[in-house]
């Protein structure tokens, strides 16, 4: 039986206006301490969306990935915020045997995990606040276009090569016996029928 495996992969996500051009004087741009007025003509304060952005990425963006993917996700938790417009960096932990959910490598599944995650957390803000906000998805760790660190991420690969190949040459030996006692027994067979025959 084999262990489980964790990955922790970390993404930032990076929340601002969709236009800031067409704000009017009433709106500035996300500031700590401030307040906004959306279409609902409700008072909303900067704190109050850094508390919806964290409630979707802490409370529900697990069963949101659940959801949609047959990845198995352990723990996703909001690492930092950062002020001014909204950074916030979280972190996914994923538990795997031996493939990452059935996707064809590690790098598939974090680059889904992004755009998930990219999509939960604006429609949360869309459907608490209005369409005002836009949500830029990076995924900082691994760095999903750092071709340098490719082979870093591939362990369960090369894991799975390895014993595909040693799967691989016990079929060969099988087969081979199998061959080879096939080719005794005619050999015999032949021997006894000119003998006795």
């Amino acid at each position: 039986m084999r262990k489980k495996k964790y990955f922790k992969a970390v993404y930032s996500a990076h929340i601002d206006f969709k236009d800031k051009e067409d704000l009017n004087r009433q709106r500035r741009p996300l500031k700590p301490g401030e307040h906004y007025y959306f279409k609902s003509e409700r008072n909303v304060y900067y704190s109050d969306i850094v508390e919806t952005i964290k409630t979707a990425i802490n409370a529900e963006l697990k069963e949101e990935l659940s959801k949609y993917t047959n990845l198995e996700v352990s723990d996703v938790q909001v690492q930092a915020v950062y002020e001014g417009s909204i950074e916030v960096v979280f972190t996914v932990v994923l538990s795997f045997l031996e493939l990452v959910g059935g996707l064809k490598d590690l790098y598939d599944a974090v680059k889904l995990i992004r755009e998930i995650a990219g999509k939960h957390i604006a429609m949360k803000l869309k459907n608490e606040y209005g369409d005002y906000f836009i949500v830029n998805m990076d995924a900082v760790s691994p760095d999903i276009y750092d071709h340098r660190y490719a082979g870093k991420f591939t362990v369960e690969k090369s894991e799975m090569d390895e014993s595909s190949k040693r799967d691989a040459f016990f079929y060969y030996l099988l087969i081979a016996n199998i061959a080879l006692i096939l080719i005794i027994g005619v050999l015999v067979f032949g021997a006894v029928r000119k003998v006795y025959f």
